[in-house]
């Protein structure tokens, strides 16, 4: 029978006529399992394993993620556990169908993501370093810079557009910043007076609940934030909250058609779809300045060896023109030894001869 507060009462014996002989079996059996030596918090030992419960299962995932340090993830994209649980990707390395990727324009060396084209410890490939006195020009190790290029750590770079090096060596660009004419600044800075620079990111004042109107402007709990100033709800044809920030899905580039769709650095977004600025051009993850860019000049992935003006590419001395390229055809598995003759799948350019593979 249940007891008061809902747990089982057990009868005494003689209540279920039970002899006094049975009585006095079953008081000395409890007799003797209370001078049992039990080890401390109730820990039976074997006994224990009876009574231990069926094991936690974890939590209920996905069938296309994975149960990992007691919540579900998906390995196709967790950079903490790409492809499998407990495998890491490096810091600034992201995890792309469950390999550790690098982003556009960089390759992972070494367990950090280079940029072939001008470091010299990797010039042009893994582990191929450059010897002291020598610069990494575009993948190749040379005596020095290429005219309209500068030397930053061994590497030669256009401190007109390097987000790295904006402006002058070392002077990096804050997260989420883009580095045009050798100035950083936020996308979209120009178009709206309110995109301000806050702290250390590139943040729109006009719907950030944490920097409404101003920088360090924050909402009070509850509140959100639309035009600049802090309100109780979000109104307006076409806009919606977005973790208290009032959006415009179909204009904003930051949640473009839906929270949270960021469109690529130096990228707008038009009736909910991303587009880059005019001057630009989507490379990889990124609006490419094109006209400037000497590693997409006047397209994606054109590289210039040389000076990238209007889009066009004067090439340098030792540099030869292989379409809308400038190209080292002693080098380029492309083009080596002369243009659009390209090595085998595996092969390399060396002095203008394709060597190695399968």
């Amino acid at each position: 029978m249940l007891g008061a507060c809902g747990t089982e009462t057990v009868a005494p014996l003689a209540e279920l006529g039970a002899s006094d002989a049975g009585t006095d079996l079953a008081v000395d059996m409890l007799r003797d399992a209370a001078t049992l030596d039990l080890p401390p918090d109730g820990d039976a030992g074997d006994a224990g394993a009876m009574d231990a419960g069926v094991p936690d299962a974890g939590p209920d995932c996905e069938a296309e993620e994975l149960a990992c340090d007691g919540r579900c993830v998906d390995p196709a994209t967790d950079p903490a556990h790409c492809g499998a649980c407990g495998v890491s990707c490096e810091e600034g390395v992201s995890c792309e169908a469950g390999r550790c990727a690098c982003s556009f324009g960089t390759t992972p060396c070494a367990g950090e993501c280079v940029v072939l084209l001008e470091d010299p410890r990797h010039c042009g490939g893994c582990g191929m370093a450059c010897v002291a006195e020598e610069v990494c020009s575009f993948g190749s190790c040379e005596e020095e810079c290429v005219a309209g290029l500068d030397v930053c750590d061994g590497g030669c770079t256009s401190l007109l557009v390097d987000p790295r090096n904006c402006g002058a060596c070392g002077n990096a660009c804050a997260e989420g910043q883009l580095c045009l004419a050798g100035f950083c600044g936020c996308p979209g800075a120009g178009v709206g007076e309110s995109v301000r620079f806050c702290g250390a990111e590139c943040t729109d004042t006009a719907q950030d609940p944490a920097n409404c109107g101003d920088c360090g402007v924050a909402c009070a709990e509850g509140e959100v934030c639309q035009d600049g100033s802090c309100a109780a709800e979000c109104t307006g044809f076409g806009i919606e909250e977005c973790e208290g920030a009032c959006v415009a899905p179909l204009f904003d580039p930051q949640n473009c058609g839906g929270c949270g769709v960021e469109c690529p650095l130096g990228g707008l977004c038009l009736l909910g779809t991303c587009a880059c600025l005019p001057g630009f051009e989507l490379c990889g993850d990124v609006c490419a300045a094109t006209d400037v860019d000497p590693f997409n000049c006047g397209g994606c992935g054109n590289l210039c060896i040389g000076t990238c003006t209007a889009g066009s590419c004067t090439c340098a001395p030792g540099a030869t023109a292989c379409g809308d390229e400038c190209v080292l055809t002693e080098l380029d598995p492309r083009h080596c030894g002369a243009c659009d003759a390209a090595c085998a799948e595996g092969q390399a350019c060396v002095l203008g001869a394709c060597v190695g593979g399968p």
